[in-house]
């Protein structure tokens, strides 16, 4: 997994603290450079006292510019991680995440790590929702953090869970999460759930019982796993329900350490989008949550993984 520059959107809340270490654990991770980033959204911020009148909208960009800028100094030298290189960055825009995937592409940025519960008020540009906005729009991976999160969870993850709906896009995600497991000598968890109500054409059969659609996936994921590299253990799991729902109820069941989820599902065996459970995932998954999208010209799939990790 190649990540060379890390994007940390910050609104200097207390949830985009908490991600900003677990920002500054991958770019050392991976000796990658850390962008810390604050968008201005005038109707975000605290425009300071008007007493003297209402001062023009270039003196609003400066005088709140300056105030992020030494907010970002105070960051990092609480943290005072010498090793991590930093370039701390404020850009204006009308909205936070379309400013944030703006820099995305102007940086060319490999990762971006993001809090999923901010809070309105000064400096406050609703990082939840932002980073949902985030996830649908940037062409790269997203890690995204709940405020309650502890680093400990991607510093020695031993569990890895893959919501798979057979699809190129959870192909891709499965991929990313075998890199993560052989790096770190984790096991992955492979869920599969079956959406009601349950179309067994989906599944490639003509007809059949809940039990038959049921030993038909069962059989399908087993033997997907079967074919993965041998380094890795990797549990399947056939469950039904809604599937977002169904992801972050045995996240928190099983004690998943990282949910890898790609973003892109196609209608296939299991007819679930995971574009939108991705979403339900980012918003109700406790644990840290990497949402894959890769180019679908260099999307590998797992299986081909095989030779190389056998060899």
């Amino acid at each position: 997994m190649k990540i060379e520059r890390v994007l940390m959107p910050t609104d200097f809340s207390t949830c985009a603290d908490v991600a900003l270490d677990h920002g500054l654990f991958v770019a050392r991770r991976y000796d990658a450079t850390l962008h810390l980033l604050h968008a201005i959204v005038l109707h975000e911020e605290d425009l300071g006292p008007v007493s003297d009148g209402f001062p023009s909208m270039e003196t609003l960009y400066q005088r709140i510019e300056i105030g992020a800028r030494t907010e970002m100094g105070q960051l990092l030298v609480r943290r005072a991680d010498e090793c991590v290189r930093v370039e701390e960055v404020v850009r204006r825009g009308v909205a936070a995440a379309p400013t944030i995937a703006a820099y995305v592409e102007e940086a060319g940025i490999d990762l971006v790590v993001i809090g999923t519960h901010g809070r309105r008020g000064i400096r406050r540009f609703l990082l939840g929702s932002v980073a949902e906005e985030v996830v649908r729009t940037v062409p790269c991976p997203v890690l995204t953090i709940r405020d309650q999160a502890g680093k400990q969870g991607l510093q020695r993850p031993e569990s890895l869970l893959v919501p798979f709906d057979f699809s190129p896009a959870s192909e891709a995600a499965l991929g990313a999460a075998l890199e993560l497991a052989k790096e770190y000598g984790a096991r992955i968890d492979l869920l599969h759930a079956i959406s009601p109500p349950i179309d067994a054409s989906g599944y490639g059969l003509a007809m059949g019982s809940h039990m038959e659609v049921t030993a038909a996936v069962t059989k399908a994921l087993d033997e997907h796993a079967a074919g993965l590299p041998t380094a890795v253990e990797v549990r399947t799991h056939v469950l039904h329900g809604a599937p977002g729902l169904v992801v972050v109820r045995f996240a928190e069941k099983s004690g998943s350490d990282l949910i890898v989820v790609g973003t892109h599902g196609l209608e296939g065996m299991s007819r679930w989008l995971l574009g939108s459970v991705a979403d339900k995932v980012v918003r109700g998954a406790s644990c840290p949550v990497l949402v894959w999208r890769q180019p679908l010209e260099e999307e590998p799939t797992a299986s081909d993984d095989r030779a190389e990790a056998d060899a």
